[in-house]
């Protein structure tokens, strides 16, 4: 397992006489992987960069497929892995990895594909090996996350299966397309709402117990990764906080919106006696500072939307 270092690519974008800005798309896109407990060194893809370079030095704009078609997996290979050996416990990690981003387990080094004992700690693992999670930090378990960008569009592949293959969602995979465009092209985002909130209906109630605002914030990103037209960001820096969601363009979008969004969620059960109103003021307060960070007040038709 190998991957170049910030230095490493920063070093072959000067060589190359790029801009900056290459720098900034590979980060999204290719950055993210630790392969220690030892060290705090993120590194990228190395095929994936050269990749990246090799077109932006030949046509002197980024590849229309973020993803080298010799790396690109579906979710069929993902359904693979989960069916090797306890499928249902292999099945429950994935959905937790895909609606939350990230899951916890331990590294196992040697293990038998065949094996009877091939147990959801060989399956992590396995993703793992393979560069479909890495290590975000080790406690008494290991904390594995999604990577990058690129890597949320690969699961992105997988939820569109579950979504088509599982009767319970009622959903179709047009109908969130549809949903994205509509916003990139009018700035509408009630219908991603809709599909969210379609979505977030027909959850277990396991998965219900668990739910919080973070969850709610990295399935608007999931569904948001299903196009390649747009980067989603949760917790977005800015001079005065950190907005829930910004929905940025990506190199590969034409269309015209971009969108600050900031969420609230409230338990049913802890909503007693709480000032809903005050609440609504609160979020909108919120929104305005976040709205006069410098990258943001030079964007042309960033929405800001208020949803609580």
């Amino acid at each position: 397992m190998c991957g170049f270092t910030e230095k490493e690519v920063k070093k072959l974008i000067e060589k190359n006489n790029l801009q900056p800005k290459v720098y900034d798309e590979l980060k999204k896109n290719y950055d993210g992987y630790k392969f220690s407990l030892d060290i705090e060194t993120h590194t990228f893809n190395t095929t994936s960069v050269m990749y990246y370079l090799k077109n932006y030095i030949t046509y002197n704009k980024a590849p229309r497929d973020l993803v080298d078609s010799n790396l690109a997996t579906t979710g069929s290979k993902i359904e693979s892995f989960i069916n090797i050996q306890n499928p249902e416990k292999n099945y429950e990690k994935l959905v937790e990895l895909v609606t939350t981003g990230k899951t916890s387990g331990n590294l196992v080094r040697q293990f038998e594909l065949n094996s009877s004992k091939f147990s959801v700690d060989n399956f992590l693992s396995l993703l793992f090996y393979q560069g479909y999670i890495t290590i975000n930090e080790a406690n008494f378990d290991i904390d594995f996350c999604i990577p990058n960008y690129v890597s949320e569009n690969l699961y992105a592949n997988y939820f569109e299966d579950i979504i088509e293959n599982r009767d319970e969602y009622n959903i179709e995979i047009s109908q969130i397309r549809n949903a994205i465009k509509a916003f990139g092209t009018t700035g509408n985002i009630e219908e991603i709402i809709k599909v969210v909130s379609s979505f977030l209906s027909h959850q277990s109630v396991r998965d219900k117990e668990n739910f919080n605002e973070k969850t709610l914030k990295y399935v608007y990103s999931l569904f948001l990764s299903l196009s390649e037209k747009f980067y989603v960001y949760g917790e977005f820096p800015t001079m005065q906080g950190f907005a829930d969601i910004f929905i940025e363009k990506s190199v590969l979008n034409n269309t015209s919106y971009e969108a600050l969004i900031e969420l609230k969620y409230l338990n049913k059960e802890k909503t007693k006696g709480l000032n809903i109103d005050k609440l609504k003021e609160n979020g909108i307060e919120q929104m305005k500072k976040y709205i006069k960070d410098k990258r943001l007040e030079k964007r042309e038709n960033l929405n800001n939307f208020r949803r609580f």
